[in-house]
C-alpha cells in the first residue's frame, strides 16, 4: 500500500556503508530513491529540537552549501535542527526511529513529503506500524552516522542524541 521496499543485507541496493557498522540492521525498510548512497558525499546533520535562531541559520547555510556541492544530507527527521537541514538542502535521506508509515513527531508528515518530492528517501530498520519509543532513538543514531562520511552538529546539549550520533561517527 505504501510502496515500501524491504532491503535485506544481501540486497544490492542495501547501503554498503551500513554493512560495516556495529550491529548493522538485518533488514531496512525504504521509501523513495536510495540510489548512489555509497558513491556520494553524504553528511549527517543533527542537533537539538530546541535550537536558537543562530543555530537554525547556521544549519540552513551549511546544508545549502553541502547540497550545492552535490552532497546528500542525512537527517533524523525531527523538529529543530533536522528540519532546518532538510528545508535548506536538496536531496535528503531521513532515518526514522519508528516505522516509515508512522508520523512521529506529527510535524514529520510534511517533512517526509518534502524529502520524497525532492528525490530523497526515508529509511527505517523498524517495520511499518512500529511506534517511536525512547530506546529506539539511540539505536537509530548509529544508522545516521553509518550512512555518512561525516556528522555535523550545529547545536546540542551535552546529553543529547546528536552527540550520541557524533560518538558513533568517531
Amino acid at each position: 500500500r505504501y510502496k515500501i521496499r524491504i532491503l535485506p543485507m544481501n540486497d544490492p541496493d542495501y547501503p554498503n556503508r551500513l554493512r560495516h557498522i556495529y550491529g548493522p540492521p538485518v533488514v531496512l525498510y525504504a521509501l523513495g530513491d536510495i540510489s548512489g548512497l555509497d558513491d556520494e558525499a553524504v553528511i549527517t546533520i543533527v542537533g537539538t529540537r530546541d535550537a536558537n535562531e543562530y543555530a537554525l541559520a547556521a544549519t540552513e547555510y551549511l546544508a545549502d552549501g553541502i547540497a550545492r556541492a552535490g552532497g546528500v544530507i542525512v537527517s533524523g527527521c525531527a523538529v529543530g535542527i533536522d528540519t532546518a537541514a532538510v528545508e535548506a538542502g536538496k536531496r535528503t535521506i531521513a532515518v526514522l526511529a519508528c516505522g516509515i508509515d508512522v508520523n512521529y513527531p506529527a510535524e514529520s508528515a510534511k517533512l517526509k513529503r518534502r524529502i520524497l518530492n525532492t528525490g530523497g528517501a526515508i529509511l527505517s530498520e523498524y517495520p511499518p506500524g512500529t511506534s517511536a519509543s525512547p530506546r529506539a532513538f539511540p539505536v537509530r543514531n548509529r544508522l545516521l552516522a553509518g550512512l555518512s562520511v561525516g556528522v555535523l552538529v550545529t547545536q546540542a546539549p551535552l546529553r543529547s542524541g546528536a552527540l550520541l550520533t557524533a560518538g558513533h561517527a568517531v
